[in-house]
């Protein structure tokens, strides 16, 4: 059984130890990255959303509110209700470092596949967190759900990509330090299943895929990391 509790006291601890007001690091440059996050060097089409009449869409944005309506009327099953919930909160989240991104929800695998060959992801994926550096420094991208395979972390996980992306730009060496400081007050449970996780990933990407995935599971305990608690704990550890 998870020891959360005492993982969310002791990182409660750390982000309590520092003042409110943070300035966030300056983006870096970012670089290839595999796995289910995707750096775009060009930007993609946008998936086609429109449906004939009686046919369901396949795709569906999630700051379109008469499409995201149609999607719960469609959808029975509970765990995908809640996954689309979450998904329509955590746009804003998700938009407040991220102001150029968007969520879209993929009905079923096929459609996924489809727009995740696109842009080189891992096909039957739950979820893929895709991003461009425009000219300017400022990043635009999507994260991408199969409805068909998403968890209730699943929307938490890719939303950490981008907070971290958000604010510390694409840079490997500040998460793994991350990663080096926080595990040490991660409790034995929790730490040895997150690095379960991570170990489907390459050493350059582990770091990072263990915080979005600890933000992931103290999000179904009722905890979230949210932007300011992340820069706040980072600003310690490195």
């Amino acid at each position: 059984e998870s020891e959360l509790t005492d993982t969310q006291t002791k990182i409660k601890e750390i982000e309590n130890a520092v003042p409110q007001s943070i300035s966030s690091k300056v983006p870096g440059q970012p670089e290839a990255i595999s796995g289910q996050e995707v750096q775009q060097g060009e930007p993609q089409a946008e998936p086609q959303v429109a449906a004939q009449e009686g046919q369901k869409e396949e795709v569906v944005d999630i700051s379109n509110k008469e499409q995201v309506t149609k999607l719960k009327e469609r959808v029975s099953d509970a765990v995908k209700t809640r996954i689309v919930e979450q998904a329509e909160k955590g746009i804003n989240t998700l938009k407040s470092v991220l102001p150029n991104f968007n969520i879209e929800v993929y009905e079923n695998t096929a459609a996924y596949n489809t727009a995740i060959n696109e842009i080189g992801g891992e096909v039957n994926s739950a979820g893929t967190f895709s991003y461009q550096q425009n000219e300017d420094g400022t990043f635009s991208g999507k994260i991408l759900v199969n409805l068909d395979t998403a968890n209730e972390r699943t929307i938490s996980h890719e939303i950490t990509h981008g907070i971290l992306l958000g604010k510390f730009g694409d840079t490997p060496e500040v998460f793994s330090n991350f990663h080096n400081q926080i595990k040490g007050v991660v409790s034995e449970s929790d730490n040895a299943r997150l690095n379960e996780f991570v170990n489907q990933y390459d050493e350059s990407s582990k770091p990072e895929e263990y915080l979005a995935e600890l933000s992931s599971i103290m999000s179904t305990e009722g905890k979230t990391l949210s932007p300011d608690i992340i820069t706040k704990i980072a600003k310690i550890v490195n």
